[in-house]
């Protein structure tokens, strides 16, 4: 034993006397108890575990406070001081746990935990966010690296509950996680859930699984123990009979919510109840969404000859400008370069021309502007469908709304709302019975969009979103609130003595029990979003029509073509000798007209459906697509292209070697 002026540093056999009776660890970690009567089991305080009895060795403790003990961790070189053990061991460089798969005995440093499971066990690993697709086995664990940081998600499904935990390793991270509970068109969200730390002897799959072997785990005697008492669980009933049996999830880690002074306030102060939005001046002025220019697309589709635009059968010379049947066939010649006509045909402008529609006339679906009677209960008023939203707004400016509906700390919400979004007028039906609530968004003109609703508890924690919502068109004989609630004295409507069959017809409809007892609250607050029209087709179609048929990249100037009008990009142009459509000689023939329309168009990024923002012309579409944050495939292409620049580097040293041999 080595004497030092903070203590003794202990010989090692010595030190192989002082382990605890359950990890095998050194006793440095107080309290140290003794767990038999007749002092032969020692316990330290890293075993977190109930014994029968446990009498505190305070003599023990008392020679332990002079003597240096060896870290616990393999290769860490660190002699400690009783009083330093704790500290330095939550901090440890060599810190390592036992990897959590079942038929994985490895210990692993906590800095390569992640990657760890995403070499040996790949099936439980996930980058960025964790999304697992059907939640049908009863239990399981992932594991998700995200911003440099590992974390582990625990879940166990019982007869009543989800329970869920995720856990953060290493020093603590001011982070929380939200999930997303999903099946068809209809998703649970709950948010600002709270991480844990993680400690292998509580959080451990095989604890959880009930065939530990470890007597110094927290719960090895408890099977599925571990998540009874965790922050985040959810009501089994409500999520089967919301989402039904296929439940998908998705778990997201997010900054920690700080709290702005008005919701501080609404806290201490209490919430007051708002059943209306704030108007302003501001509102009333918003900004449609500016539509694809297509005139300057119309403008490129003239023929040059006689300034007509193209349509049907298009052809085009020698050299790539296009003309339409009636000029070809009154002229052997090119107007613009004197070439010859043949009859090499542009089929991709043609396919321009006959998928873009450009010159048909739009038949919109007739909208008849007649007069009806305000479907407010208490309002006896008539008016013009057209101006529904000013009567709203002048009569009713309470249940009237700009841009989206939020109705605050409702429940059993019964009325009618107005609501105005991109100058077009909708009308929000909300009933409920004894059993569901639910809603309508009906359109006073014609519209083929959708909508989605959020119900979202007091707390904000918890929400329940149905999304693609179909708006259905407004009918005064079907759509009345007067008849919903029984004082409809009009004979013609469809529903005036059928209250079960108009809320049957309710798009969207919730179970009143399940998100009472799930949401732990009877206050709800709903928000009504009509969904911004998808894709644009005319986008949709020039992508397709601008995909070269061999490499599939977007072909930009200069564009060629076959001698019988099927295009390709210039870079296979000089790999093929023949056309793969037609099998026809492919010579200096441009698409001139493509290129010109090519120059002006601009798409969003393929990533659009991704939430991705971007759009510009095909030029720039190719390099962002390919560096979009939002592109999977990235990392992997990266991968591929560093790989190739390593093969293509030593190839290159491999010639050289030879040149000099070859020189010597």
């Amino acid at each position: 034993m080595e004497n030092s002026s903070k203590g003794h540093v202990l010989s090692q056999e010595i030190t192989e006397h002082l382990r605890c009776s359950y990890c095998k660890l050194y006793l440095s970690y107080p309290p140290v108890l003794m767990t038999t009567q007749d002092e032969v089991k020692f316990k330290c305080a890293r075993c977190n575990i109930k014994t029968r009895f446990g009498f505190r060795d305070a003599m023990y403790e008392n020679l332990a406070r002079h003597m240096k003990f060896p870290c616990i961790f393999k290769d860490c070189k660190e002699i400690l001081c009783w009083d330093d053990v704790r500290e330095h061991e939550s901090v440890c460089n060599y810190r390592s746990i036992y990897c959590l798969a079942s038929d994985c005995q490895e210990t692993i440093l906590e800095a390569d935990f992640a990657a760890h499971f995403k070499e040996k066990h790949k099936k439980y690993y996930h980058s960025g966010s964790i999304s697992i697709e059907n939640l049908r086995s009863n239990y399981g664990f992932c594991v998700l690296e995200k911003d440099n940081v590992c974390y582990v998600f625990f879940y166990d499904i019982d007869m009543d509950k989800y329970r869920m935990c995720l856990c953060y390793i290493g020093p603590k991270v001011e982070k929380q996680f939200e999930m997303t509970f999903h099946a068809k068109d209809k998703s649970v969200i709950l948010t600002e859930q709270n991480l844990v730390q993680f400690q292998d002897r509580v959080h451990c799959y095989r604890c959880l699984k009930g065939d530990c072997k470890c007597v110094f785990h927290y719960y090895s005697g408890y099977k599925r123990g571990l998540l009874n008492y965790t922050h985040t669980k959810m009501d089994k009933d409500f999520l089967k009979r919301t989402l039904g049996n296929d439940i998908g999830c998705i778990i997201n880690v997010v900054d920690e919510k700080v709290q702005t002074d008005e919701e501080l306030e609404d806290i201490l102060l209490g919430s007051k109840d708002v059943v209306i939005d704030e108007v302003n001046e501001d509102d009333e002025g918003e900004k449609p969404i500016e539509p694809m220019k297509t005139d300057a697309i119309k403008d490129l589709l003239k023929c040059p000859g006689c300034q007509q635009p193209l349509k049907e059968t298009i052809f085009q010379c020698l050299h790539g400008h296009a003309f339409c049947k009636e000029c070809k066939e009154k002229s052997e010649k090119c107007e613009t370069c004197e070439a010859k006509l043949d009859n090499t045909r542009n089929y991709l402008v043609e396919e321009v021309v006959s998928n873009l529609k450009l010159y048909e006339d739009v038949k919109k679906e007739d909208f008849e502007d007649k007069e009806i009677v305000c479907p407010m209960s208490k309002c006896k008023e008539t008016f013009k469908l057209s101006g529904t939203s000013n009567h709203f707004k002048e009569s009713h400016i309470q249940n009237f709304h700009f841009n989206k509906v939020n109705l605050k700390n409702v429940y059993g919400y019964y009325n009618v709302d107005a609501l105005m979004k991109d100058g077009k007028t909708y009308l929000v039906f909300f009933d409920f019975d004894d059993f569901y609530f639910g809603m309508s968004v009906c359109s006073v003109e014609p519209s083929d969009q959708l909508y989605e609703v959020k119900l979202i508890s007091d707390s904000k924690r918890y929400t329940l979103m149905a999304s693609d919502q179909k708006v259905i068109r407004f009918n005064d004989k079907e759509h009345c609130f007067k008849c919903s609630i029984g004082t409809c004295k009009t004979t013609e409507h469809t529903f005036r003595t059928k209250r079960k069959e108009i809320f049957r017809r309710l798009s969207t409809r919730f179970n009143r029990d399940c998100i009472k007892r799930a949401f732990k609250s009877s206050q709800l607050s709903y928000e009504i979003n009509i969904k911004e029209s998808k894709e644009n087709k005319n986008d949709k179609v020039l992508k397709q029509l601008f995909e070269c048929p061999i490499c599939k990249d977007y072909m930009i100037p200069p564009i060629h073509q076959c001698v019988a009008g099927h295009t390709l990009c210039n870079v296979c142009k000089t790999k093929v000798e023949k056309c793969p459509s037609c099998e026809g000689n492919i010579e200096e023939t441009r698409n001139f007209i493509l290129e010109e329309i090519s120059e002006v168009v601009e798409l969003p990024c393929s990533f659009e459906t991704e939430k991705c923002s971007f759009r510009g012309g095909l030029k720039r579409m190719a390099s962002h697509e390919l560096a979009c944050p939002l592109n999977s495939k990235k990392s992997r292409t990266e991968d591929v292209q560093a790989t190739n620049h390593e093969e293509k580097k030593a190839k290159v040293d491999v010639e050289v070697k030879q040149d000099e041999v070859a020189q010597s």
